[in-house]
């Protein structure tokens, strides 16, 4: 009102001014122009008040009221404008996709989808009180973002290069969109479906494919591996189809995708698929446990007087006589396979060490600098995403394997009718935890209905699961080996191991859940000593010379002897903890990078004398330097040592070996060995009556696993350096047998 007041009267000096300066041959003399100047300044002045008492009263408002709140309205209002927008957008794409379907029917290879969201009476997007609760929902979501993009920044050495999330990765899948009205609503109708979405559930979407020749579950080593196999074997299966239809041989003269066998199914016409390869990883990023791995991956390593008989020997002695023989053999003789498939795809490493264990150095390491873990998956990763066949899904889960006796909409049957477990697709959902488990439960996936969360069809060929082991399922661990569900874990909070209870709904075999192994050396940090998630203190410290002492500093074990047997030694100390030690030499061989990035963590610490050594541990300086001496005797050849070791790298000699570096470590839970039985050819065995194999080597057409999930290799005890390796080589088998074999 002052405002309009101020204009009028502007408005009034103006026309006395007009009338003044319009009397004809007139004059305003002096007294009427101060008259003038008076009305003119009065106004002004009072504008001027107004605009600077309403800044005040702006300011207190905002002082008052959170900027967030003030925002907040703003947010609610635009959604409000754009809720009634999309309940309008979703008025007529409804109408037109009823048309559509009336006149023209639903397209067989489309994407299945059932949300389970109720009825459309209790949309929140079509509700009349939306408004409130998706402003709500978007100021949650600008919340996520910015706490989810500090999480990425500081994760980023773990995790991909490749900034994109929630989508796919690599070239374009089965339907391309182009011009025209038709493709505009449909486009429009994507957009609608996908906004609601998002709104509901406040996660990225991605298009989820209608059908793909070979689906991956699991974005670690296996997983990636697999993927990449299988879209490599495609390249070359077509390049050799297309030679034989001109005539001329295929110039490739690799055999490595040709599987073994595909069943005696006999060959016939594939279906066509929208996707080649569909990776599915129910985290924001690939990578899982495998980025994590920091000693070594095993190979035959000849030159250090290593063979195959000597390999198959120290991994028969490890897992107690309970390796599978034909998976012992597959891992040993395609080892050295293993690691030319990982040079050809960048991850050269170039150091080699011995872990416990083994009877020669054999373990494939880097030398310094970044774990080899990370070194693996950065490098595949980046040959992921540039590999035209193979799309990425990141933050979805796998719900469902779906076979031929439950197929439904979408889904047609493999060429085998004799086999009622073939795989034809699978369900997924989008991971709705922070661990990505809670779309996949066990239990909400024996009850599809109680899951709030989307599901997504897709057709396929063949499954191949690579979703690891259930090292961070207490649950589940008490179940199967109460004493290591007391323990903690190095695992991240997606091993779980929710694929188990989804292949065996499927008819799958499962083998050794009882055998879970405990690493002997977790770090403890001094600043949170009961974490229940502890840093893995890598086996390769012991490799290259660490020395494990207990409270009163000595020896109690044999460093480099089998993890079960050093485990089971340090849970008989008191506090199941003891020091890790390392001299100079040592702990260059280990990478003084590392070392130092422990100690920045407050994981490991840094003596430069003994004196300042034997201080830390609370012992007696001449105690620590008489072990510390006879250790150096023995290592010399001066005796036998008493725990019978035979190997002595790098003794902590305390006149020659400063700086010494002390950490305190305690057993920790760090790999199943247990889970999907498998043969040398990774397809999955049906189960008999007791959920065991059923004995006649029956398998479920269609499906593979690799890596962790699978059981049946380990043992009772894995050989430490084995993990990664039957990552890749059952990760190329499972990929080849499964783009080969699996649309027969």
């Amino acid at each position: 009102m002052r405002r309009s007041s101020s204009t009028q009267q502007n408005r009034g000096i103006t026309i006395g001014n007009e009338q003044c300066m319009q009397r004809p041959q007139t004059r305003c003399s002096s007294a009427v122009r101060a008259t003038y100047a008076a009305h003119r300044a009065r106004p002004w002045l009072l504008v001027l008040l107004v605009s600077v008492v309403g800044f005040g009263l702006l300011i207190a408002l905002w002082t008052w009221l959170p900027p967030s709140t003030v925002l907040g309205a703003t947010a609610q209002a635009q959604a409000q404008a754009q809720a009634q927008a999309q309940a309008q957008q979703n008025t007529r794409v409804r109408a037109h996709s009823s048309h559509s379907s009336s006149s023209t029917g639903a397209s067989s290879d489309s994407s299945l989808r059932l949300p389970r969201t109720g009825s459309s009476a209790n949309d929140p997007i079509a509700s009349p009180h939306a408004s409130v609760a998706v402003g709500s929902s978007l100021l949650r979501q600008a919340q996520q973002q910015l706490q989810q993009q500090k999480v990425n920044h500081q994760q980023q050495h773990h995790y991909s290069l490749d900034g994109g999330r929630g989508g796919f990765r690599g070239a374009a899948g089965g339907s391309s969109g182009s011009s025209g009205s038709s493709n505009s609503a449909k486009s429009m109708s994507s957009s609608a479906v996908t906004n609601q979405h998002e709104q509901q559930h406040e996660h990225p979407q991605a298009a989820v494919p209608p059908s793909a020749q070979v689906v991956v579950v699991g974005g670690g080593l296996a997983g990636l591996v697999a993927a990449l196999q299988a879209a490599e074997c495609m390249t070359e299966a077509e390049a050799a189809a297309s030679a034989a239809s001109h005539g001329s041989s295929s110039s490739s003269s690799s055999t490595s995708c040709t599987p073994v066998s595909c069943g005696g199914s006999a060959p016939g016409r594939a279906p066509a698929y929208a996707v080649g390869v569909l990776l599915v990883e129910k985290m924001p990023k690939l990578g899982g446990n495998s980025a994590k791995a920091s000693s070594g991956i095993n190979a035959l390593y000849r030159e250090g007087g290593d063979s195959e008989e000597l390999f198959r020997s120290d991994v028969a002695s490890s897992g107690g006589g309970a390796s599978k023989p034909e998976l012992v053999e597959a891992l040993v003789r395609y080892s050295p396979a293993a690691l030319s498939f990982l040079a050809a795809h960048g991850a050269a490493l170039n150091g080699v060490t011995r872990l416990g264990g083994h009877s020669v150095p054999r373990t494939h390491t880097v030398a310094g600098g970044a774990n080899v873990g990370w070194v693996l998956m950065s490098a595949l990763m980046e040959a992921v995403k540039k590999q035209p066949r193979i799309k990425v899904l990141e933050g979805y889960a796998l719900r469902r394997i779906v076979n031929t006796s439950e197929q439904g909409e979408g889904f047609s049957a493999h060429g085998d009718d004799k086999n009622p477990h073939a795989v034809t697709g699978v369900e997924l959902a989008p991971a709705g935890g922070p661990d990505g488990a809670s779309a996949s439960s066990p239990s909400t996936a024996s009850d599809p209905a109680s899951s709030p969360l989307p599901l997504f069809r897709v057709r396929c060929g063949a499954l191949v699961l690579a979703t690891g082991g259930f090292a961070a399922n207490k649950e589940l661990l008490q179940s199967v080996q109460p004493d290591a569900a007391v323990l903690a874990t190095t695992n991240g909070p997606w091993a779980r191991g929710e694929s188990l209870a989804l292949a065996a709904a499927a008819g799958a075999a499962l083998v050794g859940l009882e055998d879970v192994q405990i690493h002997p050396t977790g770090f403890v940090d001094p600043a949170d000593p009961g974490a229940g998630t502890k840093f893995l203190a890598p086996e390769k410290l012991r490799g290259v010379g660490g020395l494990l002492l207990d409270d009163q500093g000595n020896r109690f074990v044999d460093e480099l002897t089998r993890r079960d047997v050093v485990a089971a030694a340090m849970m008989r100390l008191p506090g199941r903890t003891a020091w890790l030690l390392l001299g100079r030499d040592a702990g260059t061989e280990y990478g003084t990078g590392a070392l130092d990035f422990y100690c920045k963590r407050g994981l490991m610490r840094k003596a430069e004398t003994l004196s300042a050594a034997a201080a830390a541990m609370g012992v007696p300086l001449e105690h620590l330097k008489g072990q510390l001496d006879e250790y150096a005797r023995v290592a010399a050849g001066g005796d036998v040592d008493p725990y019978g070791k035979r190997i002595f790298p790098h003794p902590p000699d305390p006149d020659q070996q400063l700086p010494l570096y002390l950490a305190r470590v305690t057993p920790v839970v760090h790999y199943t060995m247990g889970g999907v039985a498998i043969n040398e050819r990774a397809e999955v065995l049906r189960a008999g009556p007791g959920g065991a194999p059923d004995g006649s080597g029956a398998t479920i057409k269609g499906l593979y696993a690799a890596g962790e999930v699978s059981g049946g290799l380990h043992g009772h005890n894995r050989l430490g350096g084995n993990s990664l390796l039957e990552c890749v080589v059952f990760g190329r088998i499972a990929g080849s047998q499964a783009a080969a074999c699996g649309s027969r």
